[in-house]
């Protein structure tokens, strides 16, 4: 909550001024109630501080970029050494403030300027390339001089590409480095039919350079926006464009992904999974297998060059040293992948492959898959996993284990509906009371609010049910079994504030809530979560409601005794008060009715709620 107050003050009107607009402000102008004493008093402070900071500029023969720099914002602040002219623009008043400056700090401002508008010269293409990559249409579509013009996005393209090599500026390179990789990557991609044979040889080797970068530069370190995502991503449309260079892109896009660099090897795996399956199957299955069988390989020559460089006293080695002797050593299997002369069967022991590798084999899988060799590795890494990944092992990467649960559960939502329970059958086998088991189904509401597989999503669910039920009958209430409990039953902390309704919560859900209520009413996190639900996503079920709570709090005397959730009164009181809203008709007429809108406002007045006492006089 606070971190959502502080993202709304970036709205405040006063976000949109700065320090030296602020500061000429104060110096120009004051407000209707606005002494002329204070007023006074006010200029003269900022005044004395821009004095202050005038003092400290001494000799200006002597003045760095950095001290004429300053020496400009200054003038820009300081109305005692500003010309204004005042001028009529139609119907308006415009005010123009000039400040003072000698002729040398005016040619350093006109010299900056220059370069400033040199540096920024391709900020359009540069905006429309990255939106043209992410697929923000929206945005895009601003830019029709690229939209409508692929001659002009290449001569641009090919100009910063010069100047990248001509021009040893490290700013220059700063502001434009990556713009040819996303410009020829989306002409690659979106306009390939528009370009001629020249400027397509062009593209292609410009989206190999890039992606190259990690294998051939030795001292290579990722960064944002170095241009390797999206010639890494697009490089299945050079496979599919470029026949005659498939083996070597196959081996380029294998070696990305064995690289040490997760953020390369991950650009890789989209890249397949996004385009490889669809355009070659075969190609990706072949990469698929590849991995697998290379990547205890290429992890163990790492070791062994580790080891060699410590003997020797070096500790640092380069990544191209062991690609180099990789391909020496395993070229021949390398050049069967290229050629699709590989089958799943040569590969042995995937049960004793480290987890990092069996995770990354799964992601780079298509979803809806139907192979038989996919089912098989499936059949084996699921048990394998399921056990490593949800006993809060905090020795295993973080980020590998959520991108696991990711992966799995739009996998799983996206399946056929007969496999669904096959392949969750290992995590429900090894349900733990743990945080992984809780971010796994936190993970599956988040897959399930993109995507809406409303069907799927239950039958996961109701798969679950009995070893939910299990954990809430424990001797003891551990901290991960209540934001297991939460998750499960839907209150999820990320719903928007807002939200009253889901997609995948409908009013044949209330069985699901009704069976909750009466299996695992004695744990405190159930009554927090309902009466949760009732108030955000699962307000279409406020009139079954009262019954589940009232249940929960007439089945359960434990719950009189026990420390409850935070804010599960506060639920319950802001539920109740809506429901009497409601139904205040039917609770005068319906002694049922009345009596179970009574066991909840008795429940929450021993808790100490006034609001439930109020209520309570207002109905009797």
């Amino acid at each position: 909550m606070v971190f959502r107050d502080a993202l709304k003050t970036c709205g405040d009107n006063h976000r949109n001024n700065s320090l030296e607009h602020l500061a000429l402000n104060y110096q120009l102008f004051k407000a209707e109630d606005d002494e002329e004493l204070v007023v006074s008093e006010r200029q003269n402070i900022i005044w004395n501080i821009i004095d202050e900071h005038y003092k400290q500029l001494t000799d200006e023969s002597l003045d760095t970029p950095d001290d004429k720099t300053w020496r400009l914002y200054l003038a820009r602040m300081d109305r005692r050494k500003m010309k204004i002219e005042v001028e009529n623009k139609e119907d308006k008043i415009l005010i123009n403030f000039n400040p003072e400056i000698n002729s040398e700090l005016r040619s350093f401002s006109e010299e900056s300027s220059q370069i400033s508008s040199e540096l920024m010269k391709f900020s359009s293409l540069k905006l429309w390339s990255h939106y043209r990559y992410k697929y923000e249409e929206d945005k895009y579509k601003q830019y029709q001089q690229y939209e409508n013009d692929t001659k002009l996005v290449m001569k641009e393209t090919k100009e910063i590409v010069r100047s990248l090599k001509n021009n040893a500026d490290s700013t220059y390179s700063l502001f434009n480095y990556s713009i040819p990789a996303y410009t020829c990557s989306v002409l690659i991609r979106d306009f390939y039919d528009l370009l001629n044979l020249k400027d397509k040889e062009y593209c292609k080797n410009v989206i190999i350079k890039y992606a190259s970068k990690p294998l051939i530069n030795e001292k290579y370190n990722y960064q944002i926006d170095d241009g390797t995502e999206p010639s890494i991503v697009v490089l299945p449309y050079l496979i599919r464009y470029f026949p005659n260079k498939k083996d070597e892109i196959k081996s380029l896009l294998l070696l990305l992904i064995l690289n040490p660099w997760s953020n390369i090897s991950t650009f890789a795996e989209r890249g397949i999974l996004n385009s490889l399956w669809e355009f070659s199957f075969t190609d990706a299955h072949s990469i698929f297998i590849g991995y697998l069988l290379l990547q205890p390989q290429y992890d163990k020559m790492r070791q062994e060059v580790r080891e060699e460089n410590n003997l020797k006293r070096i500790y640092n080695f380069s990544e191209i040293s062991i690609i180099k002797r990789f391909i020496k050593k395993y070229g021949n299997e390398s050049g069967n992948i290229g050629t699709n002369a590989i089958n799943f069967n040569e590969l042995k022991d995937l049960d004793k492959l480290d987890s990092r590798t069996l995770i990354t084999a799964f992601e780079i899988l298509p979803l809806k898959t139907k192979n038989d060799d996919h089912y098989k590795f499936i059949s084996i890494i699921f048990p394998i996993l399921s056990k490593i990944l949800l006993k809060d092992d905090y020795d295993i990467d973080y980020i590998y284990k959520n991108r696991f649960f990711n992966k799995l559960a739009n996998f799983v939502l996206t399946s056929e509906k007969d496999k669904i329970e096959e392949y969750i059958k290992p995590f429900i086998d090894n349900y733990t009371d743990s945080r992984d088991m809780s971010l796994l189904f936190q993970e599956f509401i988040t897959v399930e609010d993109q995507i809406n597989h409303y069907d799927e999503f239950w039958i996961v669910w109701n798969a679950f049910f009995n070893r939910i039920v299990e954990a809430t009958k424990r001797d003891r209430f551990y901290h991960h079994s209540k934001e297991i409990i939460r998750n499960y039953l839907l209150a999820w902390p990320y719903w928007k504030e807002e939200a009253k309704e889901w997609h995948s919560l409908k009013n044949r859900d209330k069985i699901f809530y009704m069976n909750v209520a009466s299996e695992m009413g004695h744990h405190p996190s159930t009554l927090f979560s309902i009466s949760k639900i009732l108030n955000s996503i699962g307000s279409i079920l406020l009139e079954e409601g009262i019954s589940w709570i009232c249940n929960i709090i007439e089945n359960n005397n434990n719950l009189q005794k026990v420390e409850l959730e935070v804010n599960t009164i506060y639920y319950i009181e802001n539920y109740i008060r809506k429901y009497i809203s409601v139904n205040r008709k039917n609770i005068k007429v319906s002694i049922g009715i009345k009596n179970q809108v009574l066991t909840v406002l008795n429940f929450i007045i021993e808790k100490g709620s006034v609001t439930g006492y109020l209520l309570r006089e207002d109905i009797l």
